[in-house]
């Protein structure tokens, strides 16, 4: 399957064109490789915002290298139902934080503007949007593909139970 496949026309070429690198990070049998150059958004000062902005060149660094637990929403700008979602997740995020839920970190990731390192294209799949997935510290390379209901209760159910 197409990888560019789902995405925005303007960000299938260089899905193609990142997959052909030799990748950057942890490998899947942990050998360390380059990270790859690949498109990328400037990383910003999120520090007070409930939901991170992860883009390539922190991705390794934030939800890889990072000891907490990674709740992540792969989304597009344009795309509908990633605009319906976000207030739901921020709204997890405001009350898993209040509740003193320490050790999950909740962020998005645009993909039509942020390659995804090479190494974790496959671990990350991304063919349409939205799409969440929850990374475990100390088993990041099988991160849980979250396939849900998308309200705030399901969410704080789901993150209850792993």
């Amino acid at each position: 399957m197409d990888r560019g496949q789902g995405l925005h026309p303007d960000r299938q070429g260089a899905h193609r064109q990142a997959e052909q690198g030799d990748g950057g990070g942890l490998g899947r049998a942990g050998e360390e490789h380059q990270v790859q150059a690949g498109a990328s958004q400037a990383a910003e000062d999120d520090a007070s915002q409930l939901v991170k902005t992860l883009v390539l060149s922190n991705f390794k660094e934030r939800v890889l290298d990072d000891e907490s637990n990674w709740f992540v929403d792969f989304h597009a700008p344009w795309c509908g139902h990633c605009k319906t979602l976000a207030p739901k997740f921020e709204e997890t995020a405001k009350l898993y934080q209040q509740g003193g839920g320490k050790g999950v970190v909740f962020a998005k990731l645009d993909p039509t503007a942020n390659d995804i390192p090479s190494p974790y294209k496959n671990v990350f799949e991304v063919s349409g949007f939205p799409t969440l997935y929850f990374s475990k510290k100390g088993d990041r390379m099988s991160p849980l593909k979250y396939e849900g209901a998308r309200e705030v209760a399901d969410f704080k159910k789901y993150l209850a139970e792993n």
